[in-house]
């Protein structure tokens, strides 16, 4: 992991360092409303449904993914090769599980509630789902988790009419476990805070997450981790962190105004196909992988 997230920086724009900030990230509540957010190895995680959970993708590195068979072709993602290239490529067919953690191939383990106490569970991730193009994953696990301690988020996976302002008109939060190195990730505590919406395109939604006291807003840890909105008393899950930068920009187009050095990039729940590429429509990837979730429609 500690390789992924080196690679990942290096394609990434340089984040501004201050030396004065106001820090904004505060430890998270212990309820199972929030603990859907987890742990994913090094990264974090979202509960959206009793038994699935998402991330992304550079969170699953290729030795918890099953083998590629010879005549298995990668997926052509003209256009998104730099999406491509955090995912390390995809063979898998999207609507597809595929075992992990079986065999010769080592098991990734995900904990759920209060790392710090004994109120919290571990599991082991059994299989995946990968879709086409995209830095997001699907990690199912064997056993459901007890309702005092963490229950799924709704996902956003209907593409809204009017996202724009749907995301500018709404409260948004951001919720994981981010630490100032990758070595010392996960963080022991679940952090949380506001996310200011900035803009978006047709592959990514860009936040601005809270402050930490280094200046940076997303650190090593948070991939993986969701982008919360919350609409009629609830919140719902609309994003997935998986770094900054705004990339393939001639198929995905550009954000205005530019964002500033200091972001978040998130893949929406619902993103659909790209014309030109192969990329997966993820809110239909979602709805057919995990039936049992919640999906919603965003209210306008």
């Amino acid at each position: 992991m500690r390789v992924l997230f080196a690679l990942l920086l290096l394609t990434l724009p340089a984040v501004a360092q201050e030396t004065s900030v106001d820090i904004q990230v505060r430890d998270d509540r212990h309820d199972p409303l929030r603990n859907a957010v987890a742990t994913v190895g090094g990264c974090t995680g979202t509960l959206i449904s009793n038994t699935v959970v998402l991330t992304a993708a550079h969170c699953l590195p290729p030795v918890f993914r099953a083998e590629k068979p010879p005549d298995a072709e990668l997926a052509a993602c003209k256009g998104l090769t730099q999406q491509s290239g955090l995912q390390k490529g995809s063979w898998e067919d999207p609507f597809t599980w595929y075992p992990s953690g079986s065999g010769q191939t080592p098991t990734l383990r995900l904990t759920f509630g209060d790392r710090r106490k004994k109120n919290r569970l571990v599991r082991k991730v059994t299989a995946y789902a990968l879709p086409r193009c995209a830095d997001m994953a699907l990690l199912r696990i064997r056993t459901t988790l007890p309702l005092y301690l963490a229950r799924p988020f709704p996902v956003a996976s209907i593409p809204p009419l009017n996202p724009d302002r749907i995301l500018a008109a709404n409260r948004l939060r951001y919720a994981g476990f981010g630490m100032p190195r990758i070595e010392l990730a996960p963080a022991p505590v679940r952090q949380t805070g506001q996310v200011a919406y900035w803009g978006r395109n047709d592959c990514h939604v860009v936040g601005l997450p809270p402050n930490r006291s280094d200046g940076r807003r997303i650190l090593p840890g948070d991939s993986g981790s969701p982008l919360l909105l919350e609409q009629a008393g609830r919140e719902i899950m609309v994003g997935v962190l998986w770094g900054s930068g705004t990339p393939d920009r001639a198929i995905c187009g550009d954000v205005i105004p530019r964002q500033p050095d200091r972001h978040g990039s998130y893949t929406p729940t619902w993103r659909g196909s790209l014309e030109g590429t192969d990329a997966t429509d993820i809110g239909a990837w979602l709805r057919a992988m995990v039936p049992d979730a919640e999906h919603v429609a965003l209210a306008p």
